[in-house]
C-alpha cells in the first residue's frame, strides 16, 4: 500500500490519498501522544510539521531518516474521511410521556365539541356504508 499524495495542515493533522483510491485523515497530535521524544516534537512545531516529504518509491511519509511513517501504519491511525464527513446517523431517543391529559366536557370549545359530533358522524357513516 502506498499514499500517492498528502496535505498537511496548521492543526497538525494530515489527509492522505491511498494508491487504493481512499481518503483518510490522520490527527497527528492524538497518534503519537505516547511515542518517542523525536516525534513529540512534530507536534509542537508548526513549520517542521509542514516540511513533511513523500518518498515516491515507498509511499511513505517522512521529515528526516529518524522520522518516517510507512503507509500501512499511517493508514492503521487514520480515519476514513467518508465516515468524518457523513457519520452513521445517531440513534434519537425521543421523550416518552408520562402522562395524558384528557379534556373535560366543561373546559372543551364549543368548536372543538362540533368537530368532535361531526367526526363520530362521519365514522358512523363510513361504518353503515362498509356493510
Amino acid at each position: 500500500m502506498k499514499i500517492i499524495s498528502f496535505y498537511a495542515t496548521k492543526t497538525f493533522k494530515l489527509v492522505l490519498e491511498f494508491e487504493n483510491g481512499k481518503y483518510r485523515v490522520c490527527d497527528f497530535i492524538k497518534s503519537v501522544k505516547s511515542s518517542k521524544d523525536l516525534l513529540k516534537e512534530l507536534t509542537v512545531d508548526v513549520d517542521l510539521f509542514l516540511s513533511i516529504k513523500i518518498d515516491n518509491t515507498s509511499g511513505d511519509l517522512y521529515w528526516d531518516k529518524n522520522r518516517k511513517f510507512s503507509a500501512e501504519t499511517l493508514y492503521e491511525l487514520s480515519m476514513d474521511l467518508d465516515q468524518l464527513i457523513n457519520p452513521p446517523p445517531r440513534k434519537i431517543r425521543l421523550p416518552v410521556a408520562s402522562k395524558t391529559t384528557h379534556l373535560t366536557e366543561a373546559s372543551k370549545s364549543r368548536t372543538t365539541r362540533e368537530l368532535e359530533k361531526s367526526n363520530k358522524e362521519l365514522l358512523e357513516r363510513i361504518r353503515i356504508n362498509k356493510t
